[in-house]
This record gives structure tokens, sequence and C-alpha cells, in this order.
């Protein structure tokens, strides 16, 4: 390592305030400016069919500022992903040359013949500002638990440092390069396969993009349909031709069924989690007993349209960290779910067909207060049935379906004994805000140095311990079962049949490999 690299990396704590302030000052109204002009005649690429997407011109389509999917999915052919994580969880990066970590440090080395859309080359100044853009930014900085700040060395050196030693970090950095100092544009200059036209009513190919020649479009139009009328009647005719479907939502649009969909899991968890003011749910036995109680498959396949991939961890499933044999042990099976609250000392004690909870050597009674947001699909069907199920046994659960308001209310406030939630969990699998005691998403009060610990040791791993370190955390975990993981999101990216093929969406980027796609 450069002497010079290593100075930095003594001062760079020193000086790291001074980072976080230059780009966290009061933010002027942003400006409409222009989309860089493309000047001369574009190369042709063998396919040069149309293609459209929607947009919404009143919307910023600056990846840090964007509101609407729409923009943000136009966003994905502009700006380039520091790193891409597909759909197997497999890291990749079109941008980062090398990588190498010590302690609390990475070291980036980027590839600076790319060039930019104004014509300029990629410098690691550009890595760093998008970092600093995304870190302050609602929509990207809940996957910064461990960052602490970044820096360049030179046009070719990223160097970024974190609070505690994390070789997971590259999987949180699947964020957008903009342009340094462009922060406030509505169009920022990027380095992804296309850039904006001229008049700002399309996308085209961008020339000195390196996998310009097979690139499937040269021009794609933005289109403007507001209403969901008119959004799914332009899918349906033509003018649109790919959208992103979220069918566990409430907005959830209908399409028609002579289209072609591929899906793509995103880390938005659903699980159950538990107040540790409650007696009975306290114990982690009693939670272990309830994994049983829970048919993942249905929920993510029957109740969730399929759309949803079943979990028993805070662990992408199709990752090769995720174990199979730790997820076959917590199985459907409510003979093991009866077996394991005997265990836990939860019995029949008074032959009535209900299980008591022993307090002082006395029989109590069990009502646990379940409580749901209504106004996500299909959550309110997986609660009442892992309610039924429980019943089955004697352990009766009472699930209370509210509206976002009420249930927020509820949540903060600690009315409830069980809750089932929804959050976007980092890409390093980092849900320590969970169990810290001001953590923003213990909302159950667990605390737990335990489980604090074999993350930190799971981040901490190397290549060759990686697997071992994360069966550990996946065992303590389900042994103690702080939450009851449920399944991961999945969203439909929806095509006409025979359009195109090659297309292998993930979550970040649904052009993933665009310059694969091929058109029939």
């Amino acid at each position: 390592m450069k002497k010079d690299t290593l100075f930095i990396f003594l001062i760079i704590t020193v000086i790291l305030s001074i980072i976080f302030l230059s780009g966290c000052g009061e933010e002027k109204e942003a400006e409409i400016t222009p989309p860089p002009k493309v000047e001369g005649e574009s190369k042709k690429s063998d396919a040069g069919s149309s293609f459209a997407l929607n947009s919404n011109k009143s919307d910023s389509f600056n990846p840090y500022q964007a509101q609407t999917q729409e923009n943000r999915l136009v966003g994905q052919l502009v700006y380039e992903n520091i790193f891409e994580v597909d759909e197997n969880y497999n890291l990749s990066s079109n941008v980062v040359l090398e990588k190498e970590t010590r302690d609390n440090m990475w070291i980036f080395k980027i590839d600076t013949s790319i060039k930019m859309h104004d014509g300029s080359n990629l410098t690691a100044k550009d890595l760093t500002y998008s970092l600093s853009q995304a870190f302050g930014s609602r929509r990207f900085n809940g996957r910064f638990n461990t960052y602490q700040g970044a820096m360049a060395s030179g046009d070719d050196t990223l160097i970024v440092s974190t609070t505690k030693p994390n070789k997971m970090l590259p999987y949180v950095l699947n964020v957008p390069i903009i342009k340094a100092g462009q922060a406030k544009e509505i169009t920022p200059i990027g380095c992804g396969p296309y850039m904006f036209s001229e008049d700002g009513n399309s996308l085209v190919a961008f020339d000195e993009y390196k996998k310009r020649d097979t690139l499937p479009f040269d021009i794609i139009e933005l289109k403007e349909y507001e209403t969901i009328e008119e959004r799914i009647d332009a899918f349906e005719d033509g003018e649109v031709n790919l959208v992103v479907n979220d069918r566990t939502g409430k907005n959830s649009l209908g399409y028609g069924g002579k289209n072609e969909i591929r899906y793509f899991t995103t880390l938005n968890l659903h699980y159950f989690g538990f107040n540790m003011a409650d007696e009975f749910v306290s114990k982690p036995g009693v939670r272990y007993a309830m994994q049983f109680a829970l048919n993942r498959e249905e929920a993510a396949k029957v109740f969730l349209n399929n759309n949803a991939l079943p979990t028993v961890a805070a662990v992408h499933p199709r990752s090769e960290l995720y174990s199979q044999d730790l997820a076959r042990s917590v199985n459907y099976n409510m003979d093991s779910c009866l077996t394991s609250f005997n265990n836990a000392g939860v019995t029949d004690a008074d032959n009535d067909g209900k299980l008591e909870n022993m307090m002082y050597g006395i029989p109590v009674e069990i009502n646990v207060d379940l409580i749901v947001c209504a106004d996500g699909a299909g959550k309110g069907d997986i609660a009442r049935k892992f309610a039924k199920e429980l019943s089955t046994i004697g352990v009766t659960v009472s699930v209370r379906e509210l509206s976002w308001q009420d249930y927020n209310t509820a949540l903060q406030e600690g009315e409830f004994d069980m809750y089932y939630a929804e959050v976007r969990i980092p890409g390093d699998f980092n849900i320590q805000n969970m169990f810290e005691e001001e953590g923003s998403l213990n909302f159950g009060k667990i605390l737990d140095d335990e489980l604090i610990y074999v993350i930190d040791d799971f981040l901490a791993a190397g290549d060759d311990t990686r697997a071992d370190k994360c069966y550990n955390m996946m065992n303590v975990f389900l042994n103690k079962s702080p939450i009851i993981p449920i399944c991961f999101e999945r969203r439909e990216l929806i095509m006409h049949r025979n359009f195109v093929t090659g297309v292998d969406p993930c979550d970040g980027n649904v052009f993933f490999g665009v310059a694969n796609w091929r058109i029939h």
C-alpha cells in the first residue's frame, strides 16, 4: 500500500466531520438545468428498436432526489452503480477494478478510463461525492450502519472508513454515481449506458460506454402518463414497454395476462417482533416454539401472491451464505411447535385444552395481542393464519388490524405483545438497530449483547470464515428468536411477451446487464 494512503487513513477520523459537513449544508431549491448536449452522429446498435418508459417530468431525475418510481427507473439507465448485487447475491462492478480491506478501512481502485456523459473521465472524487449524497439521502442512508466516511486519494483510489470491521461493506455500495458537484441538478451527469437527449424527452445510447456496440436500443423515449388508468392503458397499447409492479403493496396495478413477468428479490423483510415487557413472549423458548407455527411457504406463495421469498433469517435466501439446513430445522410443524412450548414450560396444566404460562408456580391463561398494519396486501391474512395455527394447540393470539397511523402509534408506545413489520434491511445483513438500546427499529426493547456480537463477528469475517460465521449468526438468532422472519418481498418486472431476452433484473437495477439484452 502506498505511504500516502496509509497517512490518509491515519488522519481520516480527524477530518471526518469536515467531510460530512461538506455535503450536509442547507440545500437550495433544485434548479432545472438542460441535460448534456448530444453532438454529432451517434453510433448505431444492431437492434435500434423503439423502446419507451414512463416518466414524471415534474419530479427530479436526480437519483438522490427522485421521489417517483418511474424516474428512479429511468435513472438506472443513466447512472452506473458503484457495485451491483445480482439476484443470486453475487457481487460485481463495472467501476471498481480492485478492492482491499484492512481493519476499519476499504481501499478501492477505480477504472478512470470510464467516460462521464460530459466527456470527462470518472475519478474517485465522483465516487466520494456520490457516497456523501447517498449517506445524506432518505432513500439510501438506512444501509450505512457502519459507514463513517469516504475520501479520494488521487484520481483512481477511493478510501472508505467504517466504524468497525465490515468485510460485507461492498454489498451496501450499490448506489448511483453522479458527477462531483451536481447534487442540486435535476439531471446530473452520469456514466451509465444511456444519457439524456438535448430536449430531455428521451435517452440516447452513450457512445463512450464500453459496451455501446451491444446496447439493445439507440433511443429510449420518455413518455408521461399520470393516472393509474393511463399507465395501464399505455403499457397494454405498447406505448410503454416495461413496468415494475409491487403486488405486496396497496397500490398494486393490474396488468393483462399476455405479458412476460420476471421476478427479482428485494431486501424488504417481513417479520414478527416481540415486546420484551410481556412476560410470555419475552421467553426465548416461547418465541422459538412459535417458529414452527409459521407456514412461510404459504405466506409467500398464497397470501403474498408468489411475490415473496420465504426466509428464516435476515439473510438473503439466494445467497450462498444462507443455510438451508438451519432453514429446514424450523419448518412449519405443529407437533414440533407443541413440543417446543412444553419444553419451554408452557403446558396444559389444568387439562382444559388451553396452554398456560406458569408464573410463580401459577398457571396463567395466554392471550397474545398481535398488531398488524391493514394497509398492506396479505399481511393480515398471514397474521390471522398464524393465530389460527396456534389456536389448534391451545395458544390464543388476538390479531388487531390497524390503520397505518394507529399501527405506528401502538408500535411507538409499546401497546402490543407482538407486531408484524416490514423493513428494508441493509445488504450486509446488519440488523443491529433492531437490538441496540437506542436502535431505530428496536420497537420491542430487546437488549441482548450476544445478538450484537454474532453480527459483528459475521461482518468482520474474511472470505475463508464468512460462511461459518453466518451459520453461527443464523443459529443464535433461531435459538433466541428475537424476531421471526417470514419472507423477503419480490417485485414483478413486466414486459411484452417475446419482445426481449437476456433480461436479468436485480434489486437496485432492473437493467442490470442491459448490454446483454437481445431484441426479437
